[in-house]
Parts: C-alpha cells; sequence; structure tokens
C-alpha cells in the first residue's frame, strides 16, 4: 500500500511539474532557424549589406560607359548701348532689351586610361565579394548561435527533469526516515539531514530552472520573441556526426566565410595598387559635342547671334610630375598588401587553431558521454536499491544520502557534457563554412 501511495505521488509530483511544458508551445530546431532567418536583426543587416555588395559591384563597371553630360541656360535683361564702328556708324541707345541662349550636350569616353577602368572593376567586385562573405559569416554565426542556444535550452530541461526526479526521491527519503523516527529506528539527526538534503536538491533544482530560463530568454532573444514567450523544446534531439578532421580542415580552408572574406581583401588590394599604377600611363578619351547658341539684342551692330554646330575629337592628358605623391600612393598600396596578405595567413592559422580545439572537445565528450550513459543508469539503480533498501532498514543513512547526492552530480554533469559536445560540434561545422552553402 506504501509503495502503491509513493508512486501515485511521485506521478501527481511529474504532472504538476510537467504541466506548464504540455500546454506550451512546441518549437523545433527547424522552427527556431527558421524563425531566426526572418525575423533576427543580425540577419536583417546582413542581407542590406549584401544588397550594398551588388551595388558597389555595379559601381565598378561604371568606367567601361562614356559619360554624357547636357547643360542649357537662358538670360534676359536690358543694357545701354554705346558702340562706334569703324564705318563710322555710331549707336547709342539705353534700355535696350536683350536675350541669350544656350544649349550644348557634350560626351567623353575614356579609350585608355592604364587600365585603371578594369583595376577599378576588379577592385569593386572583390570588395562586393568580400561583403558577401562577411554576410554569409553572420548568417553562420546566427545560425550557429541559434543552434547553440537550443541545445542550452534541452541540456537545461534534462538537468532540470533529473533534479526533479533527485528530489521526489529525496522527499520519499525524508517520507521513511520521519517514519523511522517515529519508530524508533532512526534518530532526530537523520530526519533533520534527510529534509537538509531535501532542501538542497529543491534549491538545486531552482537554480537549474533558473538557468533553463536563463536560456529560454537568450534563444526568444535571438528569435526576436517576448522573452516571457513559453515554448517547449524536443528533449529527443540527437548528437550530430562530424565528417573526418582532414575532410573539416579542407572544407575551412575552402569555405570559411571570414577566410574567403580575407582573401577578397586581399585581391581587392591587389587591384588598388593597379589602379594606382595607372596614374603612370597617359589617360586618352575620345570627346564630342552638340551645341546650340541664340543672343538677339533690341539695339546694336549685331541684333542676332545664331550658331550651332558639332564637334568630335580625341584628348590624351599625361602627369609628368605631381611632387612623387603617384609613388607614394604606390609604396602604400603595396604595404597594404602585404599587410593584408599577413592577416589572411594569421586569421587561417588562429582558425585551424579554434577547429582543432572544437574537434577535440567534441571527440573528448563523445568519450564521456558513453560513460556518463552508463554512469547515470548505474546512479539511478543505485538510488532506487538503497532507499528501498533503507525503507527496509538495511543500510543506513549516510548510504541513502551519498546515493542520491551522486545521482544528482551526475545528471547535471551529464547535461553540461551534453551541451558542450553539442557546442563544439556546431561550432566545428561553423568554422568548417557547412552550416550555409
Amino acid at each position: 500500500m506504501r509503495k502503491v501511495a509513493s508512486n501515485t505521488l511521485v506521478l501527481a509530483l511529474a504532472l504538476v511539474l510537467q504541466a506548464p511544458f504540455l500546454m506550451s508551445q512546441r518549437l523545433t530546431m527547424a522552427d527556431a532557424l527558421s524563425e531566426a532567418i526572418s525575423k533576427n536583426f543580425r540577419l536583417a543587416i546582413a542581407r542590406l549589406d549584401s544588397a550594398t555588395a551588388n551595388a558597389m559591384e555595379r559601381t565598378g563597371k561604371a568606367g567601361y560607359y562614356p559619360t554624357l553630360d547636357a547643360t542649357a541656360n537662358g538670360v534676359t535683361g536690358v543694357n545701354n548701348i554705346s558702340q562706334r564702328t569703324a564705318s563710322g556708324v555710331s549707336i547709342d541707345r539705353a534700355g535696350a532689351g536683350f536675350t541669350n541662349i544656350n544649349a550644348n550636350a557634350t560626351m567623353q569616353w575614356t579609350l585608355f586610361d592604364g587600365f585603371r577602368m578594369m583595376a577599378v572593376d576588379d577592385q569593386m567586385s572583390s570588395l562586393a565579394d568580400a561583403e558577401r562573405e562577411r554576410a554569409r559569416g553572420s548568417y553562420a554565426r546566427v545560425i550557429a548561435d541559434v543552434m547553440t542556444r537550443y541545445v542550452g535550452v534541452v541540456a537545461a530541461e534534462r538537468a532540470l527533469a533529473g533534479a526533479r526526479t533527485a528530489l521526489v526521491l529525496a522527499e520519499r527519503r525524508l517520507e521513511l526516515a520521519q517514519r523511522r523516527r517515529e519508530t524508533g529506528q532512526a534518530s532526530a539527526t537523520a530526519v533533520a539531514q534527510a529534509e537538509i538534503d531535501r532542501n538542497n536538491v529543491s534549491v538545486q533544482a531552482e537554480r537549474l530552472r533558473t538557468a533553463r530560463e536563463l536560456s529560454r530568454s537568450g534563444l526568444s532573444t535571438l528569435l526576436v520573441r517576448d522573452v516571457r514567450d513559453s515554448f517547449a523544446v524536443d528533449t529527443s534531439i540527437a548528437m550530430p556526426p562530424l565528417p573526418l578532421a582532414a575532410e573539416l580542415e579542407a572544407a575551412l580552408l575552402g569555405r570559411n566565410p571570414d577566410i574567403l572574406a580575407a582573401e577578397r581583401q586581399v585581391q581587392a588590394a591587389t587591384a588598388s595598387e593597379r589602379q594606382i599604377a595607372s596614374s603612370f600611363w597617359p589617360r586618352i578619351d575620345a570627346v564630342g559635342g552638340l551645341q546650340l547658341t541664340n543672343n538677339t539684342t533690341e539695339a546694336g551692330f549685331i541684333l542676332e547671334n545664331r550658331t550651332t554646330g558639332w564637334s568630335a575629337g580625341l584628348q590624351m592628358r599625361y602627369n609628368i610630375f605631381r611632387g612623387a605623391a603617384d609613388a607614394q600612393a604606390s609604396e602604400m598600396a603595396r604595404v597594404e598588401t602585404l599587410r593584408r596578405r599577413a592577416e589572411i595567413d594569421d586569421l587561417r592559422s588562429q582558425m585551424r587553431l579554434q577547429l582543432a580545439s572544437a574537434i577535440e572537445r567534441y571527440e573528448q565528450g563523445r568519450r564521456v558521454l558513453d560513460t556518463e550513459r552508463r554512469t547515470l543508469e548505474a546512479a539511478q539503480r543505485n538510488a532506487d536499491v538503497t532507499l528501498e533498501a533503507y525503507r527496509q532498514g538495511l543500510v543506513d543513512d549516510m548510504d541513502v544520502r551519498q546515493s542520491q547526492q551522486s545521482l544528482v552530480e551526475i545528471i547535471t554533469r551529464r547535461a553540461q557534457t551534453e551541451f558542450d559536445t553539442y557546442a563544439a560540434a556546431i561550432e566545428a561545422l561553423r568554422l568548417a563554412g557547412r552550416l550555409v552553402w
């Protein structure tokens, strides 16, 4: 009868504790990623950066096209005229009106500028590609953050569920200690210790509940949700497998957005060198224009003057000397290219180190988790058996206390190990460029 009552108490307590989650909206990892992609502010900025990159790339093509300009002006007014001509004709008039109209269209098309236009095009294309890679990197980081936060919530849920199971056992132990005290089989000290341990487990469960709520708030922030929104997560999430380390390192060098962006920066710096070098060459432009001029006056030797026409030709400009500014600019561009190359070598080295660390943490976690799983199963059996033996008076209070404390510690440690291992896998996949395509 006592066993039935205890089982009923356990079931009722579990239902009460799980009721808020049963009523919560279910949020899968796929749902979380979809929400983040559509609503996250960092990704909205990344999309704007991609649009900027497209505009930047189009800007680089502008040098291949001619420039066309049209101007027009019209002026009217009144003049006092006094003219003396060689033929002896004299004109004197006050308040003579006049009108001047001018309109022209000009074209300039660069035929040769020392390959500057091609260098500018390459530079803008490389900078645009770098911007796109940075946007892709933003996507990868947000996706990794969402996955890590989601797994953090799952780990917190598992740890909390284990702590609540341990709390039920601690309640049963306290109940048994009280009954044994009533029958003279246990001392008041044993009852007090059981109550202290029950309270400690309760505090641990409360701390884990707070940690879970903080993890949920962090995930909600990434999804642009109200941090008070309630949702349930899928706690049966599986550990992702990782490819071989050599394959991940090859992917790191070929697909990592940060490395690719740095490579595009090197290409842009090289194109900048070519752009500056173009100043040592002459520039040849094709020029042409259309012109209309019409000037009228109410008095004077010429009452109306109208001209229309067109012009076409070539124009060359060659900078002979500009105070060595071009040479200085060329030297600065060369130094910038060398700096970019040094930066990318350092970045590759740092990324390799981060990837190796993530792989090692993952492999260690997988090995430890297998042991932790068996340890937890043994600890759960030990806690159940020890508690039953305590009820029968076969073991003392110290054995029960030790078994329950070990259970709480192992549950919490296993949940943390699961989180660390999963987070290491996500980090390795992000570094290898496997989270975005």
